[in-house]
């Protein structure tokens, strides 16, 4: 686990001028600076609303520093610098001396086999010796005075994720709730277990049991629900949940009107109530409070006519529901009406961008918000009640106005009728509509599947609109949010997603925006099997393609997956009926019609992708062959989201050149 040696290391103190870290003073290729790293990545109060606690990356570098926000501090911060291989998730505080930060990392492992046991000897299971390629996550914890700090859960054997805090237990400041598994080799049925924010020391305040794989907690951190599987294969969900009279656990559905299909989000303190996602006879998901006692729903903490509901939004110190996420054109932090007042202060005052709540100082009065909209990246800002905002960070420096493309909402007719929303970026030097005609256009499927794009800034599109190229992303059936029957359109028959790809595409050229002759397909993961697909079913529709860290082979995809527990259910699921018919799996299949691909593709990927393995860049680079106009590019120790800068900028580079090669230079590219 060389891993985490390596980050041990590599947390070291340094003095950096705050605010002042930017990109070099030398002008970078505009191609650089869409493929920088988010400046901003993540931020978070202290309770009492002093200090601000902040990720940031600086010329590829991760960063964390703690600055005071009472105007005492020096003009320059203390910070710590992330080791090599060490990427962040969050930043928290544990209380207002404390600081913890999770970070993750790709690594190569080796299989054991686990036949006969409890799958406790490795968080993934084999027969296979080849090496598996997983993610390994941990949390730091930091003293916010000094910077010194360590590992607060140091991993043991095989167990890859000790980042997972279950409860921030508002009457402890000293403790949090975490779980991970006892042995040490695994976590894949984890203990709940009080750890010290400080020092890492822990005490099991809760049993694993081996079906449960994860464990869920009322606000005050009581442990109320458990989510597993029933077999071994994953393929049969099981979820218990905490008798209020005995005491004992039950399973989900032998309460009146519950069902494992369901989300149990969170419990109240009574350990009478838990809140779940759930449709409930309606075409949208919303957030519902459960009474276990009279196994009723007694109330609706949020739903919507139109968007499912996300998460509930817990007050800093988690003791409280305060609030409901959803995504319209832009995410939508709902909160209460007693707990909205100083962000709906601060809306008012960003007319036309979208803000993203954060965190809230104990008392309520200062907030933690990032902003953006379609044509700005905007940053992190902290707002206090009734006095100016204060930036801490842009998300990309050096990207002026005039280098993005306005967004427009639009939806398309797919050929069954069904209305499809999309965006579409305008290249940026487009400023008038007459000027919307027989553009050059790059359309970009989301990854996922099951995700969505929304109307906000998106690095990928704004780096193709710099250069001219219009962008259409459509959120497809099967994208997430938009309700079940929509969604599940989409995970019954993936063809429906392809199809309304291409009637995107065509959508394009019959508006008169595109220029037929000059359209390329691009994606990322799922997008990049679905650029594929693309133009193995519609031959004549592009004339070109680029695929990252695509999805390429379904049978082999499937296989690495047994790799894993409860692998095998996991891929059914997300598959769907494409592993039913073998005749169907080669039809959509992007290895088996590699045939039918006659444009120049562009490939990329990383050999540490955990998400999709490398293997599958390999699969398709061999079924393509030495073809005319394929361009291969492997990344060496990078991850799925090309989390080094310096390959995300090559690669947004190679993109554009590709691009320029086959559809020609646009007029439009921002000067």
């Amino acid at each position: 686990m060389r891993f985490f040696s390596s980050v041990l290391i590599g947390f070291v103190s340094l003095a950096a001028a705050w605010l002042l870290l930017a990109v070099p003073a030398h002008a970078a290729p505009d191609t650089d600076l869409f493929g920088q790293l988010p400046a901003a990545h993540d931020a978070a109060l202290s309770p009492d609303g002093s200090r601000v606690a902040v990720i940031r990356a600086v010329d590829g570098n991760y960063i964390v520093q703690v600055v005071s926000l009472d105007g005492k501090q020096s003009s320059r911060a203390d910070a710590l610098q992330l080791g090599p291989g060490a990427k962040p998730e969050w930043v928290r505080w544990a209380n207002n001396k404390r600081v913890l930060v999770s970070f993750w990392g790709s690594t190569e492992l080796k299989p054991r086999s686990t036949t006969g046991s409890r799958i406790k000897t490795a968080s993934f299971h084999s027969n296979n010796q080849t090496e598996v390629t997983v993610t390994v996550a941990s949390i730091f914890t930091i003293d916010a005075d000094t910077l010194e700090g360590q590992i607060l859960v140091m991993p043991r054997g095989l167990q890859q994720y000790n980042n997972n805090v279950l409860n921030w237990l508002h009457d402890d400041e000293d403790h949090i709730l975490m779980q991970y598994a006892s042995d040490g080799e695994s976590q894949i049925f984890p203990d709940v277990r009080r750890v010290h924010v400080a020092t890492g020391r822990d005490k099991v305040v809760h049993a694993d049991r081996d079906d449960i794989t994860d464990w869920i907690t009322t606000t005050d951190g009581q442990v109320i629900a458990g989510v597993g599987f029933a077999d071994r294969s994953g393929n049969i969900r099981k979820v218990i949940v905490r008798d209020p009279n005995s005491g004992s656990f039950k399973n989900m559905d032998e309460y009146a009107g519950l069902d494992t299909g369901m989300q149990i989000v969170s419990g109240f303190p009574d350990m009478t109530r838990i809140v779940v996602r759930a449709y409930r006879d309606k075409e949208t998901q919303g957030l519902h409070v459960y009474n276990l006692a009279k196994q009723a729903f007694e109330d609706t903490l949020f739903q919507d006519d139109v968007y499912d509901a996300g998460q509930p939004i817990f007050s800093r110190d988690g003791s409280k529901i305060v609030g409901a996420t959803h995504i319209a054109d832009t995410p939508v932090r709902t909160l209460l009406p007693e707990y909205g007042t100083v962000l709906k202060e601060a809306e008012s005052q960003l007319d036309g961008y979208a803000v993203h709540f954060i965190d809230q100082s104990d008392d309520g009065q200062t907030i933690l918000i990032r902003v953006s909209s379609p044509y700005d990246p905007g940053g992190l800002y902290v707002y206090r009640s009734g006095q100016s905002f204060s930036v801490l960070a842009q998300n990309y420096p050096g990207i002026e106005p005039q280098l993005l493309g306005d967004v427009v909402s639009v939806r398309y007719t797919a050929r069954d009728g069904a209305k499809i929303p999309a965006y579409v970026t305008l290249p940026a030097g487009v400023r008038d509509n007459s000027q919307l005609d027989n553009l050059p256009f790059i359309v970009l499927p989301h990854g996922g599947p099951y995700a969505r794009d929304y109307q906000t800034f998106d690095w990928l599109a704004q780096l193709f609109a710099s250069q001219g190229y219009g962008v259409l992303q459509m959120n497809f059936r099967g994208s997430t949010g938009y309700g079940q029957t929509f969604e599940q359109a989409g995970r019954d028959d993936w063809t429906v997603i392809q199809n309304d790809v291409e009637d995107g595409a065509r959508y394009l050229i019959e508006k008169g925006y595109a220029d037929p002759d000059r359209l390329c397909i691009a994606g990322w993961s799922f997008g990049g099997y679905a650029s594929l697909m693309g133009v193995a079913n519609d031959p004549d529709l592009y004339q070109c393609a680029i695929a990252v860290a695509a999805l390429t082979d379904v049978k082999d995809f499937y296989q690495n997956s047994r790799n894993f527990a409860f692998g095998r259910g996991a891929a059914k699921r997300f598959l769907g009926g494409l592993l039913e018919d073998d005749v169907v799996r080669r039809a959509n299949n992007p290895v088996d019609r590699a045939d039918d691909i006659n444009v120049p593709v562009l490939l990329a990927h990383g050999t540490l992708d955990s998400v999709v393995n490398h293997d599958q860049f390999v699969l398709m680079q061999r079924a393509l062959g030495s073809r005319k106009g394929l361009m291969e590019l492997s990344f060496k120790d990078e991850d799925h989201y090309f989390s080094d800068q310096d390959n995300r900028q090559k690669l947004a580079d190679e993109m554009i050149d590709f691009v320029r090669d086959y559809l020609g230079k646009s007029k439009f590219a921002a000067k």
